[in-house]
């Protein structure tokens, strides 16, 4: 049975591999050097009665991937291209669970947004990634 703190971090070690250079962070930070990930978790966090198993359950996260601020015309376009079907990214977070015998990992849904982080305003994807485990 799997705990929330060993998601997140396999979810980082995710994020990781699909960019090196990605500061990873699992709670949300005071500032940000983009590219940053921010895993946070969603609400409701944990759904017990869909599990498929009773030492199951069904987690549930957001990502935030901050690439830039939110007035270049750069970063605007690498979300686009972060959040479209079969991207890397999508591609990357699907994949856990192969490796890491959770039963499934999916995200299930994309947008885009900005957030303020101290004086700056950052363009970012926002994904909802659900885990089986």
């Amino acid at each position: 049975m799997a705990n929330y703190n060993e998601l997140k971090s396999t979810l980082g070690d995710a994020l990781r591999q699909f960019s090196d250079d990605i500061n990873v962070f699992d709670f949300f930070p005071k500032s940000v050097v983009p590219p940053a990930a921010v895993i946070q978790p969603a609400v409701p966090t944990v759904n017990f009665i869909q599990a498929e198993q009773s030492r199951t359950a069904e987690w549930r996260f957001t990502v935030m991937l901050i690439v830039g601020q939110v007035n270049e015309e750069a970063a605007q376009t690498k979300i686009g291209d972060l959040i479209s079907p079969g991207s890397d990214l999508i591609e990357a977070l699907n994949a856990v669970g192969e490796d890491t015998g959770f039963l499934r990992v999916k995200v299930t849904d994309a947008s885009i947004s900005e957030v303020q982080v101290g004086t700056t305003t950052y363009a970012y994807a926002r994904l909802s990634v659900n885990v089986i485990a």
